[in-house]
C-alpha cells in the first residue's frame, strides 16, 4: 500500500466498487469470495464459466492502473483494461498476488536548437527553454480535439509526461515566435527530430510500465546575406569608411535550402550601394553581381561566413540557423579615361549648381563621395581634383602663398599638375573658401563687387577642370581661356598682396577698404574692367556661345 485507500479491491463482479471494500498491496493475502449473486454467464475477459466472479482493480494515486496477478501456484497474468477477472467459490480462499508492478507509462525527451538543420542532435547544439509542449490521445493516428496534459522545456530543453495509463499518444511542441521545426526523422530515432512543420508528431504506442524518451524536436531560425557594391577607390579589396557605395546595382542569390529547396532571389542595392537577402532558410547559397555599366570589374571578397571566391561571384555560403552573413562585398573601379574621352565635356554649369551641397561633392577632395549622376550624361566623370583632371598629388593644390599642399581649387594651373609653374600666375582657393564665395549670398557682400567676380571666376574655373572647352580656334581672341586670366589678373591688382610678390592673391576674406562699387572705375571701365570680365566669365558659365568651340549647358 502506498498511501491511505490505495490498494488493490475487490468485489462480486455484479456488484459496485463501495467505501471500505478489501484493500490489499501485499503478497500473501487470501482473497475470500465476497457475498453477492451467483453470475452464471461468462466473464467479459477471461470467460469463466462457473462459480462466483470476482473481479478486482488496482487504485495507484494517479488513479486506475493496469498490474499483474496470480492465484495461488499459478503464472503470472496480465490485467485486461486496468482489471482482472477470476472464479472464485462462494467461502473459500485464494492467494492473490499484486505487487509485481503498477504498470504506468511515461513519454517525452528534448526540444534543441538545430544549428546546422540536419535533423540530429549533434555536439554542442543546445537545448530550448520554455518551449509549451502538449499532449494528446491519438484516435485512429490523428490527436483528439482534448489536451490532456500541458508541460514546457527546463532550463536544458528537456521534458516528460509521466503516469500515463498505456495507450496512443501524440505530441505537439508550439515553435516560439521566429522559430521553425527542423527536418523530421532524419537517422538514429534517439537524436532525431520528431515534431513536422505543424509541430504535431507521429502516434506513439505505450505498452504498460513503458518509458518512450524518444520524442524530440529540433528549432532552427531564419538567416540573412548581406554586402556592398562600391567604388574600391585604392583597389585594395576593402570596404574603406570612406568609399561610395553604388546603387541600382543587380544581385542575384541561388542555392538550396536545408530542405532541399531550391532558392532562386533578386535584388538591387540601394542608393549606399547595400544589399541584404532576409528571411533565408539555411542552407548553402551563392551571391552573384551583375557587372554594373560603366564601371571597371574590381576585386570582391568573402564576408563573415567564407565561401568560395569567383569573378563577381561568391559562392558556397554555408549559412546556419539565426546567422546575420555580412560583408560580401563587390569592388568596383572607374575605368581610366583616354584622351577622347577626356575631349567629352559634360557641358558647363552655373554657380548655383558648384555651390549646392550635393554638387559640390564633386569637387571636395574626397574620393568616392561623388552623387549617383557622376560619369552620366551631363555630370563630370569623378571628383574634379583626381586624376584624371590632374596629375601629382591626388585631391591637393599647392598653394603659392604658403607652399602647403591642400584640397581646393589653383585657378590659372592650366595644365594641371597642381602647382604654379614658371610663366602661370594663379590664385588658390581651399575648398572651403571656394564654397563661402561660390555661394550666392556673398556675390554682393557689402556692395563689394570683389565678390561677384570670384563667384564668376570660381565657377568658370570649376566647368574648366571638369572637362569644358575654354578656347576657339581663333587666336589671340577673347575666349573663355582670355577670361579667365583676366579674371585672375583683376583679383590680384584689387586684393592684397600677402606673400610680397607685388601681386595680389586674391583672397577675399581679409579686403582693405574701401569697397570697390559698382560705379567705379575698376568696374565700369570697358573691356578690361570688372564688369566686362564678369559678364563674360557669366556668359561662359550660362553656356552662351562665342566664348568657346563645343561650348554649351550642361542643364
Amino acid at each position: 500500500r502506498t498511501q491511505d485507500g490505495e490498494g488493490v479491491r475487490f468485489c462480486a463482479n455484479n456488484t459496485p466498487y463501495v467505501e471500505g471494500d478489501p484493500l490489499f498491496m501485499a503478497p500473501g493475502y487470501n482473497i475470500t469470495g465476497l457475498p453477492g449473486s451467483v453470475v452464471t454467464t461468462p466473464g467479459a475477459e477471461q470467460g469463466f464459466l462457473t462459480g462466483d466472479l470476482v473481479r478486482a482493480q488496482l487504485l495507484y494515486d494517479k488513479g486506475i492502473s493496469s498490474f499483474q496477478f496470480r492465484l495461488g501456484e499459478s503464472g503470472w497474468a496480465e490485467s485486461i483494461n486496468y482489471r482482472a477477472f477470476f472464479a472464485l467459490n462462494f467461502g473459500s480462499s485464494i492467494p492473490f498476488e499484486n505487487t509485481r508492478t503498477f504498470g504506468l507509462s511515461s513519454l517525452g525527451d528534448r526540444v534543441w536548437g538545430d544549428t546546422n538543420v540536419n535533423g540530429q542532435q549533434d555536439e554542442g547544439e543546445a537545448g530550448v527553454a520554455g518551449v509549451v509542449v502538449e499532449l494528446f490521445a491519438s484516435v485512429d493516428g490523428q490527436p483528439s480535439g482534448t489536451v490532456l496534459s500541458t508541460t514546457s522545456t527546463d532550463s536544458d530543453g528537456n521534458y516528460t509526461f509521466q503516469d500515463l495509463p498505456p495507450g496512443d499518444y501524440i505530441v505537439k511542441f508550439a515553435a516560439p515566435e521566429g522559430a521553425r521545426f527542423t527536418l523530421a526523422n532524419q537517422g538514429d530515432d534517439t537524436s532525431d527530430s520528431d515534431a513536422t512543420t505543424s509541430g504535431f508528431t507521429a502516434s506513439y504506442t505505450l505498452a504498460p510500465g513503458e518509458s518512450n524518451n524518444t520524442i524530440d524536436a529540433g528549432l532552427f531560425t531564419l538567416s540573412s546575406i548581406a554586402g556592398n557594391v562600391y567604388h574600391d577607390a585604392n583597389n585594395d579589396g576593402v570596404f574603406d569608411s570612406t568609399e561610395a557605395g553604388i546603387g541600382g546595382v543587380a544581385l542575384t542569390l541561388t542555392g538550396v535550402d536545408a530542405f532541399g529547396n531550391a532558392v532562386s532571389l533578386s535584388t538591387t542595392t540601394a542608393e549606399d550601394g547595400s544589399y541584404q537577402f532576409a528571411d533565408l532558410v539555411p542552407g548553402t547559397y551563392s551571391v552573384t553581381q551583375t557587372q554594373p555599366e560603366g564601371w571597371n570589374d574590381g576585386t570582391d571578397s568573402l564576408g563573415s561566413e567564407g565561401g568560395i571566391l569567383g569573378n563577381d561571384l561568391l559562392s558556397g555560403i554555408n549559412l546556419l540557423s539565426g546567422v546575420d552573413a555580412t560583408n560580401y562585398n563587390f569592388g568596383e573601379l572607374l575605368p581610366t579615361p583616354s584622351p577622347q574621352d577626356l575631349i567629352v565635356a559634360p557641358g558647363v554649369r552655373t554657380p548655383g549648381f558648384w555651390g549646392s551641397s550635393t554638387w559640390s561633392k564633386f569637387w571636395d577632395g574626397v574620393a568616392s563621395n561623388e552623387p549617383r549622376q557622376c560619369r552620366t550624361k551631363g555630370f563630370p566623370v569623378g571628383d574634379l581634383l583626381f586624376a584624371p583632371y590632374k596629375s601629382g598629388a591626388q585631391g591637393t593644390q599647392r598653394d603659392p602663398v604658403t607652399g602647403t599642399d591642400g584640397a581646393g581649387l589653383l585657378i590659372g594651373d592650366w595644365n594641371r599638375n597642381g602647382i604654379t609653374d614658371t610663366g602661370e600666375q594663379t590664385i588658390f582657393y581651399s575648398s572651403l573658401e571656394a564654397l563661402k564665395i561660390i555661394n550666392a549670398s556673398t556675390k554682393t557682400k557689402n556692395g563689394d563687387m570683389r565678390y561677384t567676380i570670384g563667384r564668376s571666376l570660381n565657377a568658370a574655373w570649376l566647368n574648366y577642370v571638369a572637362g569644358n572647352p575654354v578656347d576657339t580656334a581663333t587666336n589671340g581672341d577673347r575666349d573663355a581661356r582670355h577670361w579667365i586670366n583676366a579674371g585672375i589678373q583683376w583679383l590680384g591688382t584689387h586684393t592684397p598682396d600677402e606673400n610680397g610678390d607685388r601681386f595680389g592673391d586674391g583672397s577675399l576674406t581679409s579686403l582693405a577698404s574701401p569697397a570697390i562699387r559698382a560705379s567705379s572705375s575698376a568696374w565700369s571701365t570697358p573691356i578690361t574692367g570688372g564688369n566686362a570680365i564678369h559678364t563674360s566669365l557669366d556668359r561662359y558659365n550660362n553656356g552662351l556661345g562665342g566664348l568657346a568651340d563645343g561650348l554649351f549647358s550642361g542643364r
